[in-house]
């Protein structure tokens, strides 16, 4: 997909410019770039699209208008191609990375045509006709739905033995676990998302005027502070009628947001974010977002929060 993005007449700062129909003119120039004429053969790769809105939001990269029909057209010529230079591997890139909108699994959208526009492309239809296609519910089993998101009923975290219903953000917050009374993960992404999240039991944002955390944040001995010269804590908080993710799956980090500088030295602080000085800490609250710093690499042992 990233030798699409750069073979592709893309226009790099407009998302409405990047299509599948940019993909499937330039997949043809990287499969001669990646096997023609080269000692190491490489599997040709079938590119199954790509929108990451539900883990990077306002950095997300978003190809438009991917379909089964479109991608049945890639699938004919890579046979095609496949047969004329004696190529006996592809890699379906990929199957199911649902975060990045990269997936050809049976789904409410597309049902089984994008399997299906592979198994048309790349195998001989028998006498009798194609098998049925059959879902689970189909043999008497599922549904399989996810448990029901842990809220937290009240606004205070001491992380004795569970992560109290927070989260890893994805492009955040890495190995999130409770371990010696902490909550502890590690900064995977600066500035990119915030580090972790939860929906939590609403409550009325004017019953408490100060967010309060006790945490070590230990730089990396490798890289320690990286450029970052004045490392910051932020939380951020949505509502209903103000949610985090706004419409278009966008996420303004101007708004509804505090921070407060902290010390990234392998010692236990506190700290405290006065919320009466922000003029969005109103309603009634029910989701959060909280990052530790933005210093990469950096592990972070939280050993409780709370709204004071």
């Amino acid at each position: 997909m990233y030798e699409v993005r750069k073979l592709a007449p893309i226009a790099a700062a407009k998302q409405k410019g990047r299509t599948y129909d940019m993909v499937a003119e330039a997949i043809e120039k990287v499969w001669n770039r990646m096997c023609v004429g080269r000692d190491l053969k490489w599997s040709l790769p079938l590119p199954t699209g790509w929108d990451d809105r539900p883990r990077s939001f306002a950095h997300s990269t978003i190809i438009q208008g991917r379909t089964p029909e479109k991608f049945a057209a890639i699938c004919r010529s890579a046979r095609e191609f496949c047969d004329k230079h004696n190529i006996k591997n592809i890699i379906i890139h990929p199957i199911n990375e649902w975060q990045e909108g990269s997936y050809i699994e049976p789904n409410e959208e597309f049902g089984f045509k994008m399997y299906e526009a592979i198994r048309d492309a790349f195998c001989e239809k028998p006498k009798d006709g194609w098998p049925r296609n059959m879902r689970p519910s189909d043999v008497g089993l599922g549904p399989y739905d996810y448990p029901p998101l842990f809220r937290s009923s009240v606004q205070k975290w001491d992380f004795d033995s569970t992560t109290e219903g927070w989260y890893r953000q994805p492009y955040g917050g890495g190995e999130l676990e409770v371990k010696e009374g902490c909550l502890n993960f590690w900064v995977t992404w600066a500035r990119r998302n915030f580090n972790i999240r939860q929906r939590v039991m609403p409550f009325d944002a004017s019953k408490y005027r100060s967010f309060v955390v006790r945490m070590r944040i230990t730089p990396n001995p490798s890289s320690g502070l990286g450029n970052v010269t004045t490392p910051d804590m932020r939380i951020k908080w949505g509502t209903a009628e103000n949610p985090i993710i706004e419409k278009g799956v966008v996420v303004d980090n101007t708004k509804r947001v505090a921070s407060v500088p902290v010390k990234v030295d392998g010692k236990f602080h506190e700290y405290r974010v006065d919320l009466t000085r922000c003029p969005d800490w109103n309603g009634v609250i029910n989701e959060l977002w909280f990052e530790a710093c933005q210093v990469m690499h950096a592990r972070v042992a939280v050993d409780w929060m709370r709204f004071e």
